[in-house]
């Protein structure tokens, strides 16, 4: 074969595994275009009900509410149960540990997209026969015993050639994520204002 022959093959050889990655691409779906909680409507009917005695609720979107919202109410009996039960809570720290044991999941599997490199060393006792080379046991005398040593370091490196690894690596963060949202629900549970009214 002539170079151009063979450079022509490998480029095709290429573009095949290229096209093998296993599984779909993910591409996380886009958030609503919501600007409001309530529909004008809804506004309209609650705004009928309340009447003028009533305070007007109102939402600013894009104002960040801040974690501790309990203190806003300037209440310390509130301050003092809410920061109890988030202190105390087995539930939040439950919900702690796996997410630490998630991030540490996503760690461990992209470590898979690197060389693994390892130390070995053992020692053995062997004992070679002539009849292994096929000699009579007699006719060539060999040592009766000795020893093996061996050591070293090992390299070995998987190549990802249909995306397999990176299909982990997406699924363990996806996971990781999974247990993020998990630990915030745990935390707005415990901070809800309207946990003794259930």
């Amino acid at each position: 074969m002539r170079s151009s022959e063979v450079s022509v093959a490998a480029l095709i050889l290429t573009v095949v595994v290229a096209g093998c990655t296993v599984g779909p691409d993910f591409r996380p779906p886009h958030a609503p275009a919501t600007a409001r909680y309530t529909t004008p409507e809804e506004g309209n009917v609650l705004a009928a009900d309340a009447g003028a005695t009533v305070p007007r609720q109102t939402v600013v979107l894009g104002d960040k509410v801040t974690s501790d919202w309990w203190t806003l109410f300037r209440s310390p009996a509130l301050d003092r149960l809410v920061k109890q039960s988030i202190a105390d809570s087995p539930t939040l720290h439950a919900a702690k540990a796996r997410l630490v044991a998630a991030r540490d999941t996503v760690t461990a599997t992209t470590g898979a997209l690197y060389p693994q490199i390892g130390f070995g060393a053992s020692a053995t006792r062997e004992r070679v026969s002539a009849a292994t080379f096929g000699l009579h046991p007699d006719a060539v005398p060999l040592p009766p015993n000795f020893n093996l040593f061996q050591i070293g370091p090992t390299v070995s490196y998987a190549l990802d050639l249909f995306g397999g690894t990176r299909r982990q690596i997406e699924q363990a963060a996806a996971l990781a994520d999974v247990q993020r949202d998990a630990l915030d629900a745990a935390y707005l549970a415990l901070s809800r204002s309207d946990r003794g009214q259930q």
